[in-house]
């Protein structure tokens, strides 16, 4: 119990914190109106009793009282519309804004790994759901309702036992149920919702498949739609159906609720009654005391609602800063001094931009050395395994082996996406995680590129944005991918979401190849970069490409072996270690698992 109270004591702090950070002066301006809204009620329930007790006694005051009451009213609509502007304006919108981009760069800056883990998607998808459906910005003006309405509350109150104590008894007794009914909900609904988030996401999948546009080509033409809907609608009903449920038991609940508060005012207006027939009270004063009554109850029970209501809210929340935590967990080693977010051109300064320094494009490393490397995903054996391998500046490699065999992984603990779980990294003797900028010595393009459909120049120059004003550059490397563009401007839009020049998907390949030739750092990797074109195409263009690089470091991954004629050393690799490793030639005569691929592929590669 204690340790939920200091759970909960964290969360309300981060909360305002947030709201101070992100809201600034609104968040008091809020504030500020509340309270003034908070004793509104007691004000004018004074004023009331003034006014009929002046009326009843025919004095010339009653205008005077009249005048208070009209301008505390005008005050009062005044004050809720501004309370109102900056709830929807600065409170809602802006804390919304920022932390969807607090959240993106958190989400950015996850190691690759993170990914691998279910359980860090479904505490990643509830996090985002506190963002879209706004908990945030709801709890926090719940809590400044709170604070506010037990100032109103307790004013109204202490009017009320003025009058009689057991006025003190009845208004808070009869809106009771009306807490234990939303917080028991509001657990169950918590409960419900954590429990649903994996076939939520499953869910939100199937649906997104409906449009996409390379998806939805293919449920077209083989006619799945009707079945991935039925599957969509199936899930769906079983989700709704356990919410629904639980809507439908706290609704009645909530009815039974409002009898009870009907009773507690009755009996309320009963004592009033009665003490006013036995001369305790004036009859301003009966006017007064059905007027705090009904504000009583009424801002008793939307207190005890939101305060109840807070359950599901507050669980939320705290799914929301566990995964902020996760920037900070040493566990989830986050990757900030690398720059992992690029962020949007117009945000970032010109000569700061994505920009690949002077220093990392320059470094002079002698050698990149994979010591005894292994690694596993899970339980599901070795994709590595003590893998040794010598990578020498200036040297082109070309790294062949089937599907499974740990390419592609291997590639990602090279770049440091993904720590080694047994070995280590060096360059030049160093291990890389202690090498600043590590990741700026590479250009990569891979088999998964993206496909930017932003205009031309941005396609090219985010590898690295602070050359994106130089033309020439931009086309030159265009031209030597073999994407040729000289006639189209380079803020045309590609793609046929907002632009109408649409690329095929060699095209796209060509324009990614061209992405990484333009950031000009002393290493490229190449992670199956032509696997969209024919063969003949992929050997001219990888050809041209590493003419183009002459002097700088290359690792082709392929599991086609035409390169292997152009690059210095080619290194077999299969079930996660190195199966051989030499030229095309050695390797040929060798008679081993390179010779098996290259017969298997020759008709691929030969001229007429």
């Amino acid at each position: 119990m204690k340790q939920k109270l200091i759970r909960g004591i964290r969360i309300f702090a981060g909360l305002f914190s947030l709201m101070g950070r992100c809201a600034g002066k609104s968040s008091t301006a809020y504030l500020l109106c509340a309270l003034f809204l908070a004793v509104y009620p007691a004000c004018s329930a004074w004023l009331l009793a003034n006014i009929t007790n002046a009326f009843a006694a025919a004095r010339a005051e009653v205008w005077r009282w009249g005048v208070f009451y009209l301008v505390l009213l005008v005050l009062y609509h005044a004050v809720q519309a501004g309370s109102n502007i900056i709830r929807n304006t600065s409170i809602y919108d802006v804390c919304t804004s920022w932390c969807r981009q607090e959240f993106g760069k958190i989400s950015a800056g996850l190691p690759l790994l993170a990914y691998e883990d279910s359980g860090i998607l479904e505490l990643q998808q509830r996090a985002d759901e506190c963002i879209e459906q706004e908990y945030l910005s709801q709890v926090y003006v719940r809590l400044i309702n709170l604070i506010t309405a037990v100032v109103s509350i307790g004013s109204v109150i202490g009017i009320l036992a003025s009058y009689h104590v057991m006025f003190c008894v009845i208004v808070p007794v009869s809106v009771l149920p009306f807490f234990l009914v939303k917080w028991i909900s509001s657990r169950t609904v918590y409960r419900i919702s954590r429990r649903q988030t994996g076939l939520r996401r499953k869910n939100k999948y199937l649906w997104e498949l409906f449009f996409g546009k390379n998806s939805l080509k293919e449920l077209q033409v083989m006619g799945s739609g009707g079945y991935l809907m039925r599957k969509w609608e199936d899930q769906q009903k079983a989700l709704d159906q356990e919410s629904w449920r639980c809507k439908q038991k706290e609704s009645c609940a909530l009815a039974g609720c409002g009898l009870i508060k009907l009773a507690g005012y009755v009996l309320a207006v009963l004592l009033t009654i009665l003490l006013y027939r036995q001369s305790m009270i004036s009859v301003g004063l009966v006017a007064a005391c059905f007027t705090a009554l009904k504000s009583a109850q009424d801002s008793m029970e939307y207190f005890l609602i939101d305060f109840g209501d807070l359950g599901e809210k507050m669980s939320v929340i705290a799914d929301y800063f566990r995964y902020r935590e996760l920037g900070t967990d040493d566990r989830i080693k986050t990757d900030r001094s690398e720059a992992a977010l690029q962020e949007l051109p117009e945000a970032v300064p010109e000569d700061r931009a994505g920009a690949v320094s002077e220093d990392a494009a320059d470094v002079a490393f002698q050698r990149l050395t994979l010591k005894d490397l292994s690694f596993s995903y899970g339980n599901r054996g070795r994709i590595l395994d003590r893998l040794n391998l010598e990578i020498r500046r200036g040297e082109k490699i070309a790294l062949v082996g089937v599907n499974g065999s740990g390419k592609s992984t291997l590639i990602k603990l090279l770049l440091g996406l993904y720590p080694p779980q047994e070995g280590e990294i060096l360059l030049d003797g160093k291990r890389i995680g202690e090498v600043s900028g590590y990741r700026k010595l590479f250009s990569i393009v891979e088999q998964d590129f993206m496909r930017y459909e932003f205009t031309l120049r941005e396609n090219v120059a985010v590898s690295d944005l602070s050359r994106r004003g130089e033309d020439r550059q931009i086309y030159q490397a265009l031209a030597e991918a073999g994407l040729p563009m000289e006639h189209h401007s380079l803020d045309e839009y590609l793609g046929k979401e907002f632009g109408q020049t649409e690329l095929s998907g060699g095209q796209w390949q060509k324009l990614a190849i061209a992405r990484a030739a333009f950031r000009g750092s002393p290493f490229y990797i190449l992670d199956e970069p032509t696997s969209a074109l024919d063969p003949q195409m992929e050997n001219e263009i990888l050809e041209r490409f590493l003419g183009m690089i002459c002097e700088k470091t290359a690792l082709i991954i392929s599991h086609r072996i035409g390169i292997c004629r152009l690059v210095d050393r080619v290194v077999v690799l299969d079930h996660g270690k190195i199966a051989e490793q030499g030229s095309h030639e050695e390797l040929l005569k060798k008679g081993g698992v390179y010779r098996s691929l290259y017969l298997a592929q020759e008709q691929w590669y030969r001229r007429s």
